[in-house]
């Protein structure tokens, strides 16, 4: 189970959860530098970076405003299960701790579905913030659309796995009959890719 700390490190490591705070805080203005920054940092991200960050992000954004829809409370669950499933695994390879190659599989193969889960939620509470905070629903938006993009490529990383986790099984089985022990492994690649956050000035909370 994800402790506090574990999850302060991660949203510390991120960047971008600490970004939407300071935006619903209202310490940080979502300007148009502001905006393309946030799209070039995430479009740099390995999908399950770019899932971990938005989902934090979002959760912080659902839980400012749980008390308009029960949407937002929604989307504040499916977040929760989100980072519950993706960030031990991820933070055991950031600090290049052993990981189960099956375990790699069975969690990623899910991303580009988690993904899209993700980004319909983030469209729905743009919707509903529209009104009530120009700021945090463009930043819904620009998760929203960050979550999509990176499903595609997910989808395409998922297909390669289940292709070589199908080459593995065949080989193992020719292995078998051969009694020839011939040990494969998925080459699931789990990367640690963040891309720091530009220095920027941080006002500090009253």
């Amino acid at each position: 189970m994800l402790s506090e700390y574990d999850l302060a490190a991660l949203t510390n490591r991120l960047q971008i959860p600490l970004v939407a705070q300071d935006v619903l805080k209202g310490r940080e203005k979502l300007d148009d530098e502001m905006q393309v920054c946030l799209h070039e940092i995430l479009s740099n991200f390995q999908p399950d970076s770019a899932l971990l960050a938005i989902a934090i992000s979002a959760r912080k954004i659902a839980a400012h405003f749980q008390h308009l829809d029960a949407n937002m409370v929604i989307m504040k669950m499916e977040c929760d299960r989100f980072i519950a499933e993706y960030a031990e695994l991820w933070l055991r390879n950031a600090q290049a701790r052993p990981i189960d190659n099956n375990l790699v599989f069975e969690t990623l193969i899910n991303l580009p579905e988690d993904l899209e889960v993700l980004s319909d939620s983030l469209l729905i509470a743009a919707d509903l913030l529209q009104n009530r905070s120009k700021a945090a629903s463009k930043l819904c938006e620009i998760l929203a659309m960050q979550a999509q993009n990176h499903a595609i490529i997910a989808e395409k990383f998922a297909e390669i796995m289940e292709t070589e986790k199908e080459s593995r099984n065949k080989i193992n089985a020719a292995n078998d009959d051969m009694r020839i022990p011939h040990p494969v492994i998925i080459r699931a690649t789990y990367t640690d890719n963040i891309i720091p956050f530009p220095a920027r000035t941080r006002k500090t909370a009253a």
